[in-house]
């Protein structure tokens, strides 16, 4: 299957509205809404692009499911390790009224669960890993019904059940939930689903729109998604803006629908490079925040608040994409010593 550029170059975009969550540039401010609900379509993005390839590669070879949760679960659980060594390190020397073997053990006991790894990946400052063990169960899921050729009794169960989670979370005047929705069950199985239905009804999505229509539909929601989102933060406050919402569901849709029938979009762009790394960016750049949380507050006081939420953001992608081409690079050296050793 010859790559979609487009995707790719969607994707940039994508990280980096993954990174302006993240960073939250204009924190406060009608600007900083805007921003932040149109990065609200990059995550469900990411889970739609991943299903609908999955699928793709499913179809031809039902080996690759094992290779693929392997894959995933390798990414998933080194970074988890990263981030739980720099959590304990910080703890150690943060914490000096103990040993370091009674801040490793507080750590564990307050943190190190097997729901915390498994399932909703938390227990460390990686906060953003929770897409990972979510992808990889999602998949798991998806595979099971791809065999028995239920897939669209599980996009209907999937969609109610995330319809449920939408309402719980930004809509808690009609019920809320006592847990984040971003898991599974109620986020990233629907759109993982979303996108292997897309990927067996293919022709349809072909025949039925052309790509500047879903081009425009996509742009429609987004603005829709921003509205609808301003409006609940003004009802309930900034504690709604880490949720998504109905709209969102729309305008990540059409936005993959795009990308799929216009796939030569931005072939060779240094954009489509970044972006076909885009899962670098995403496990590395909180750490990259963490780290210079410092450094970056001492350039904040020098240049200004504007420049700073400005620049910020651009910063963090930049710094997290070197590293991580960085880090491949380096796994490439050690391959080829190996190699060279045997």
């Amino acid at each position: 299957m010859e790559r979609n550029t487009t995707l790719d170059l969607i994707k940039f975009f994508a990280i980096v509205g993954v990174v302006i969550i993240h960073t939250k540039p204009f924190y406060g401010n009608e600007i900083g809404i805007i921003l932040n609900s149109i990065s609200r379509s990059a995550v469900p993005f990411f889970f739609i692009v991943s299903g609908y390839l999955f699928t793709k590669k499913f179809n031809k070879d039902i080996s690759r499911y094992g290779k693929q949760i392997v894959k995933l679960s390798k990414l998933y659980l080194s970074w988890y390790m990263v981030y739980m060594v720099y959590d304990i390190y910080m703890l150690v020397t943060r914490n000096t009224d103990k040993t370091m073997f009674e801040n490793i053990y507080q750590y564990a006991h307050d943190n190190l669960n097997v729901i915390n790894i498994i399932y909703y990946a938390s227990g460390t400052s990686g906060y953003q890993l929770w897409y990972l063990p979510t992808l990889i169960l999602s998949i798991i899921i998806l595979t099971v019904f791809l065999s028995v050729n239920r897939l669209t009794h599980l996009l209907i169960g999937s969609l109610i059940l995330h319809l449920f989670g939408i309402i719980g979370e930004s809509y808690t005047f009609i019920f809320e939930f006592w847990f984040q929705i971003r898991e599974v069950m109620f986020f990233g199985l629907f759109y993982t689903t979303l996108g292997a239905f897309i990927a067996k009804k293919e022709k349809t999505f072909y025949t039925f729109l052309k790509a500047k229509h879903y081009l425009k539909l996509s742009l429609v929601f987004l603005l829709i998604q921003v509205v609808e989102r301003s409006i609940l933060i003004s009802k309930f406050g900034e504690s709604i803006s880490d949720d998504y919402v109905f709209s969102t569901i729309f305008s990540s849709l059409f936005l993959f629908l795009f990308a799929l029938l216009s796939p030569g979009i931005g072939k060779n762009s240094i954009l489509t490079k970044v972006g076909e790394n885009a899962v670098g960016i995403f496990v590395i750049h909180i750490l990259v925040m963490r780290i210079g949380d410092s450094i970056f507050k001492d350039i904040e006081d020098i240049v200004g608040y504007i420049t700073w939420n400005l620049l910020y953001t651009p910063i963090i992608v930049i710094i997290s994409y070197l590293l991580y081409l960085l880090i491949q690079k380096s796994k490439k050296q050690i391959y080829v010593l190996r190699q060279y050793r045997k």
